[in-house]
């Protein structure tokens, strides 16, 4: 499922710069794509780790190996739910009249 969270992280990228840019009504594009590999790829996850758990309960290596996959896909999990709640932000800020401004610009070289 690694694949498929990077998949969501770039659609929120480009959900956000879509936003950026003040043409909003275009944000469907993607965003329903991401919603749809969000939905199925969570559900992955969630499944791919209640397996694991059940693997981790065995006391030998393969039950540590189960350990070790178990946190790590629930560390990506989070990330990804990290940068998808940092997304959401910006575009409700961005509808509210916030701004459509990066959070940040950078000088040209000679400024």
């Amino acid at each position: 499922i690694a694949n498929q969270l990077l998949a969501i992280v770039a659609l929120c990228v480009a959900t956000t710069y879509i936003v950026n840019l003040g043409r909003a009504k275009y944000m469907l594009v993607t965003l329903g794509p991401l919603c749809f590999c969000l939905t199925t790829t969570m559900t992955a996850g969630y499944q791919m780790m209640m397996r694991f758990y059940m693997q981790a309960q065995i006391p030998d290596a393969a039950g540590s190996r189960a350990k070790m996959n178990m946190v790590m896909t629930g560390v990506m999990l989070t990330c990804v739910v990290v940068v998808l709640i940092d997304s959401i932000r910006v575009w409700l800020k961005a509808r509210s009249g916030g701004g459509n401004a990066p959070a940040a610009t950078i000088p040209a070289a000679g400024e």
